[in-house]
């Protein structure tokens, strides 16, 4: 069961993770999903660097995801395949859990979801996985803005 907390407690420790370094949160409301909150700052142009957390349907787990979006644009729209869909116009994202290696980050973690039993633990592991994010983003931001900006002047 989603810990009904979940958007409450991330947006506690991205203040101290997150915003210090530029991102804002960005409400997003998507009935019939389970709750996801979303951190942009600027990038490059009219595109933003974003980290996306979803809290898993039906178990204490979420997972986090990197991308690049135009402004305004939805994080969820951005595509998860940079060979298919309308990643040109839409944005580009990627699982934060294909970036890293599980084993060396003292986490728990089953797939692409990290774990947690409680309120505590659920805390430790925001604060794990957004500090993580922000250790990978710069380069994985990079990455998948200058592709946008290179399909996007043909």
């Amino acid at each position: 069961m989603v810990n009904p907390r979940f958007a409450k407690t991330v947006h506690e420790v991205a203040s101290e993770v997150l915003i210090p370094v530029g991102f804002g949160a960005v409400r997003r409301e998507d009935a019939g999903n389970p709750p996801a909150v979303v951190f942009v700052k600027p990038w490059r142009g009219r595109l933003l660097a974003a980290v996306g957390l979803q809290a898993a349907r039906g178990k204490r787990a979420f997972r986090v995801e990197l991308g690049v979006i135009p402004a305004g644009g939805d994080f969820y729209a951005a595509s998860p395949f940079s060979d298919m869909g309308p990643w040109r116009t839409s944005g580009l994202r990627v699982d934060l859990a294909k970036l890293t290696d599980a084993s060396t980050m003292n986490t728990s973690f089953d797939g692409d979801f990290f774990l947690y039993q409680d309120g505590e633990t659920l805390r430790s592991q925001v604060r794990r996985a957004l500090s993580l994010a922000l250790d990978v983003g710069e380069g994985m931001w990079k990455q998948l803005g200058e592709r946008l900006l290179k399909a996007n002047r043909r």
